[in-house]
């Protein structure tokens, strides 16, 4: 787990700052005539009006990700309840800059600093989330963006080589909206989606309705080697002895008994899943009112 210290932050602070880069973005856009780009593909006219008759879509935003992956690249949207982040989303993508893949850049960032857990990346383009995954219009398969070294919203660093960036969409793992609206309903028992490739495997919290929390953790599973047809069905991992509750999540060195599911299957497999890395844990914005002060079990595991 990374050992450097959360930046202190207050909600003054956090708070207007997913607001204000997607407000400065859209602006600049607008002021100066020009629509953000990525691989040839202009921003949807609805985050951009041309006109002052044209309506800007209610769900524009700079949707912040969190990024996991050495043998491929994951994305995970950071979620709020509220407004154009109420969707819990994860992507599989590459990376390019000038034509060229610089996915290994990152890697090797990561490999350099094996201590720290989280990555981040900033969209540069302001859009709206369902778009990525949606069928009417045609889903967005790309968008401009800069990775970090850390949270972004919390003093990560930016990667000069990843600055500028092309990400593009290679496949939809989860895409769910979330909140009290949603028709996602909240397990009793902690409940997670399970991604990765190969060896490489990566548990996210399934978020349903608040109060919930959002956590991304690396894992080992024996029982069962799950293909990637069956990991490109949906596979789903309940840990049944455990409550639905952010202290009784998955934590680091834990090893427990689990069950999986893969979609469309009619078994139920016993699993064990050993936690090997805790790369994102977060409480307080997931709350029944958001706060954006570090609660104490984001404390206690250091975000």
């Amino acid at each position: 787990m990374d050992s450097k210290p959360r930046e202190k932050t207050t909600a003054s602070k956090v708070r207007p700052r997913r607001l204000v880069i997607a407000a400065c973005a859209a602006a600049m856009a607008v002021m100066t005539g020009l629509f953000v780009v990525s691989s040839g593909e202009p921003a949807a006219d609805e985050c951009h009006p041309r006109a002052k008759r044209d309506v800007k879509h209610p769900d524009c935003g700079v949707h912040n990700m969190m990024v996991v992956g050495r043998q491929a690249i994951y994305l995970s949207h950071l979620p709020m309840f509220d407004g154009e982040h109420r969707f819990q989303v994860i992507l599989e993508a590459t990376l390019a800059k000038g034509g060229q893949s610089v996915s290994k850049v990152y890697v090797d960032d990561r490999r350099v600093h094996p201590d720290v857990t989280m990555y981040t990346l900033a969209p540069r383009d302001v859009f709206v989330l369902s778009r990525v995954f949606g069928t009417d219009p045609p889903p967005r398969r790309s968008f401009g963006g800069t990775l970090f070294r850390g949270h972004l919203e919390r003093g990560g660093v930016q990667l000069d080589r990843l600055t500028g960036v092309e990400v593009t969409i290679t496949r939809v793992i989860y895409a769910q909206e979330i909140g009290d609206k949603a028709a996602s309903v909240k397990s009793d028992t902690l409940d997670y989606i399970l991604f990765g490739k190969g060896s490489e495997l990566f548990l996210a919290h399934r978020i349903a309705q608040p109060p919930d929390f959002d956590q991304l953790v690396g894992v080992k599973i024996a029982g069962h080697t799950f293909t990637s047809e069956e990991l490109g069905r949906g596979v789903s991992i309940k840990i049944l002895d455990r409550g639905n509750t952010p202290d009784r999540r998955l934590l680091a060195k834990d090893k427990v008994a689990a069950q999986g599911h893969v979609t469309g299957a009619h078994m139920f497999l016993p699993l064990t899943v050993e936690v090997t890395t805790e790369f994102y844990f977060e409480e307080g914005e997931l709350a029944s009112l958001a706060t954006f002060e570090p609660t104490a079990l984001e404390k206690d595991a250091g975000f």
